[in-house]
């Protein structure tokens, strides 16, 4: 694939997830199937960061029919398949996606601003959802090794701020912006890599890790500052995981004693910034 093939599939590929995103809203706001989506939202998050990141809800095999498409125009997003189904001895195709367990639906984009996958999280109970060995989430096709989540919204605060707050997750993201802090990107999991530096490179040269304060987290830590130790000439990077109280920033800002600013005067003394 030449690089023109490449740009025409990137954005077929956004196109059909874009019209996927909408219909999940809608969904998501109308439909008495998210009732259940719709209460873990609003015990975590505001209706205005619910609103700029997209959310939605994604039926189950057996309500698929909610979204109201032709699945065949969606084959390219490996989303939707075919699977034979038996119905009083009579076998059947029907369709169904990869989102039956995952159905709170968070789109992904890259820094340009086209949407490269869903990430679809679990609404079963954590209990049932280790018993069926169900992942936490669900993605479609994208390899987030080259790709940081938020950037598109964060290049412009991160310019400003100059650093960045590296998170793990999609709703630690949600939640700084909750609070007004727009100059974070989640890395999607405990692996930062050289390209995802590289991206960020371009707006900043101070990244400030902000990880789950566990042993995972704290282990992720270490091996990024092995990692980036040869590069220390061109990225600073610091660590606020354990200025946290809690598991992870999403938990420490949803704390309703712990304030964002304080956060920030700690990480703007370790960079030796001026305060904003």
């Amino acid at each position: 694939m030449d690089l023109r093939e490449k740009y025409s599939y990137v954005k077929e590929k956004s196109k059909l997830l874009s019209i996927l995103v909408k219909k999940c809203q809608n969904l998501l706001e109308t439909s008495s199937l998210a009732e259940k989506c719709r209460i873990y939202l609003g015990d975590r998050i505001n209706e205005t960061t619910i609103k700029e990141f997209e959310l939605g809800y994604f039926p189950n095999n057996e309500n698929l029919s909610e979204l109201n498409i032709n699945f065949d125009d969606f084959k390219l997003l490996n989303i939707f398949f075919d699977k034979n189904v038996c119905n009083n001895g009579i076998f059947q195709s029907e369709n169904v996606s990869i989102f039956h367990n995952h159905n709170l639906i968070i789109p992904y984009y890259d820094m340009y601003g086209n949407v490269i996958s869903l990430v679809g999280r679990t609404l079963l109970d954590e209990k049932i959802r280790k018993e069926k060995d169900i992942d936490k989430y669900k993605n479609s096709s994208c390899s987030k090794n080259y790709h940081l989540f938020n950037l598109n919204r964060a290049k412009k605060s991160i310019i400003e701020n100059n650093f960045t707050l590296l998170v793990e997750g999609q709703f630690d993201v949600m939640q700084c912006f909750a609070h007004n802090i727009f100059n974070v990107v989640a890395i999607g999991s405990c692996h930062f890599t050289l390209f995802q530096a590289l991206l960020l490179r371009r707006y900043t040269n101070n990244f400030v890790k902000c990880f789950d304060n566990d042993e995972a987290g704290h282990k992720a830590s270490a091996k990024i500052d092995k990692i980036f130790e040869q590069y220390k000439k061109y990225i600073n990077i610091f660590n606020v995981s354990n200025f946290l109280q809690n598991k992870d920033i999403d938990m420490y800002l949803r704390d309703g004693n712990n304030s964002p600013q304080i956060l920030l005067n700690n990480i703007y003394g370790q960079i030796q910034l001026p305060f904003k």
